[in-house]
């Protein structure tokens, strides 16, 4: 899980699975069970929760893609 904080409470949080793919030799991140507390969404909060799991996926070296896990 990754969450994000402001002045201390918890205001979004998202959780990373991984799926291991023979084709690209490597593990896709799935983002799922995103949530951002409704008073603070508009506020970037998802994109930057999103931006961290970026750049860690970039000097992880094993992880071939992230993908968003939605559900209607």
């Amino acid at each position: 899980y990754i969450v994000a904080e402001i002045e201390g409470e918890v205001r979004g949080q998202l959780m990373i699975t991984f799926e291991c793919s023979d084709w690209r030799n490597g593990n896709f991140w799935w983002i799922q069970s995103v949530y951002v507390d409704a008073h603070f969404r508009q506020q970037h909060i998802f994109t930057t929760m999103y931006n961290y799991i970026e750049q860690i996926a970039k000097t992880n070296g094993q992880c071939c893609g992230i993908r968003l896990y939605v559900e209607t």
